[in-house]
């Protein structure tokens, strides 16, 4: 198959695309024919060996990817043959094909593209994990999301949004918030209004 390979470290410059073995498929775990895969800043800080991360040369980077599942190892129940996934690589997504554990997989609506499936499990993982897991969000409590353009802060808009259903208003400074995530009314923005969010 093709991928792309770090053998040093550096920037995306010194990345090279070459034909590599397929990596054995593993008990508990699926092969994906990737369709997409997600490009994150923890990418471009791995390849360039700042991540606390280090792997061993050369390795094929990409923590996200989507696609079709193409073979299933032994003790994969929940998914099958054909099933449009997402799934958190770790590393190995900027391949033709990647082997996943069926854990870090996740089915993927009909209405959602391969290519947003792929930007979703690192930067919506992240903003669940922030609004949840460290800052316990609560109702009457406030999140003020800056940098709100970017996939970090949209995921949080949208996990924010999801919250001010509960309670807790999540302004946006007003120097980033994209017009089209304005509300009519105080809280976090609707986030069925984006064009880019219509499987939601």
């Amino acid at each position: 198959m093709r991928a792309v390979v770090c053998r040093e470290w550096g920037g995306p410059e010194k990345l090279t695309v070459n034909d590599v073995p397929l990596s054995p498929l593993r008990d508990g775990a699926v092969r994906i024919r990737v369709h997409a895969a997600g490009v994150n800043f923890a990418d471009l800080l791995l390849i360039a060996g700042q991540y606390q991360e280090k792997p061993a040369f050369p390795f094929i980077p990409g923590a996200e990817a989507a696609g079709e599942v193409t073979e299933l190892g032994a003790a994969v129940n929940r998914l099958k043959v054909g099933d449009r996934v997402m799934a958190l690589t770790g590393l190995g997504a900027f391949a033709e094909e990647v082997v996943v554990d069926a854990q870090r997989v996740l089915p993927i609506p009909h209405a959602m593209e391969f290519a947003s499936a792929a930007a979703f499990p690192v930067a919506y993982g992240t903003s669940h994990g922030a609004v949840e897991w460290r800052a316990h969000l609560q109702s009457g409590d406030w999140l003020l999301v800056t940098g709100a353009a970017g996939g970090m802060g949209l995921a949080s808009q949208i996990k924010c949004g999801l919250k001010t259903y509960y309670g807790a208003p999540c302004p946006l400074p007003s120097a980033i918030k994209p017009p089209e995530f304005s509300r009519p009314h105080e809280g976090c923005f609707e986030p069925k209004r984006h064009p880019a969010l219509s499987w939601l």
